[in-house]
């Protein structure tokens, strides 16, 4: 498939004409040709819709999906190889070495596309970052606008941070479709466990975190593409 690629899109820019693939998967893969097209649209499986979203989105329908999992460069980054060619006493043992910095939790990871990744027809900007902490509870308001030239929807992704908890996505809301200029307000919910809870296995529970620590909020449209952030004392 992938030297189908290569040749198809060769030959396509030997005539002049642009080369989008369609992924059909329903996981990340290698894409050595990556390079050499001029878009990749990830349908997943869609089941009986996925043809008409498939065209839509090619025929200009702004798309707003956003990957549920980084995509490595390659399978030997993909964690699951290392832990695959970890040494272990008993055949069959997997050793999972990340702990709690799997996937993108993980800061030293320099994937292909990063966890919440998605592009879109146009452009969005994101302002004014308002939280309201209430005892353990905090509510996260911002405002979203269309600064492009077509409709579409936003998908705004919370981050936090914390001494215990690794950076990891907390909140997330997909706007309204918004016309080009139009904008609205986002409101994104925290309660005590997205606050900075873990999970301590001496205790056999879930831990309130501690007082008088700080915690990161960082908003924006995937785990690299950070717009806005704050900084909360529990």
């Amino acid at each position: 498939q992938d030297e189908l690629v290569r040749r198809c899109a060769a030959a396509a820019r030997a005539a002049g004409k642009a080369v989008v693939v369609v992924l059909n998967v329903g996981s990340p893969k290698e894409l050595p040709w990556l390079e050499d097209v001029d878009a990749v649209l990830l349908s997943y499986f869609g089941g009986e819709c996925t043809a008409a979203s498939i065209s839509q989105c090619l025929l200009g329908a702004c798309p707003a999906g956003r990957l549920p999992t980084s995509w490595p460069r390659c399978l030997a980054e993909a964690s699951s190889e290392v832990a695959r060619a970890s040494k272990m006493d008993r055949p069959g043992d997997v050793e999972y070495h990340e702990g709690l910095h799997l996937g993108y939790r993980n800061g030293d990871l320099d994937p292909a596309f990063h966890f919440g990744h998605g592009l879109s027809y146009t452009r969005f900007e994101h302002s004014d970052l308002q939280v309201e902490q209430k005892a353990t509870m905090a509510t996260v308001t911002l405002q979203v606008k269309n600064v492009g030239a077509v409709a579409g929807a936003e998908v705004v992704q919370l981050y936090i941070t914390t001494l215990q908890v690794p950076r990891a996505l907390k909140a997330f809301a997909r706007t309204k479709t918004l016309q080009p200029q139009e904008s609205c307000k986002v409101t994104l919910q925290l309660d005590e466990r997205a606050l900075g809870s873990f999970y301590d296995p001496d205790q056999g529970g879930w831990v309130r975190p501690l007082q008088d620590r700080e915690i990161l909020l960082e908003v924006g449209a995937s785990s690299k593409d950070v717009r806005l952030s704050q900084k909360l004392i529990t």
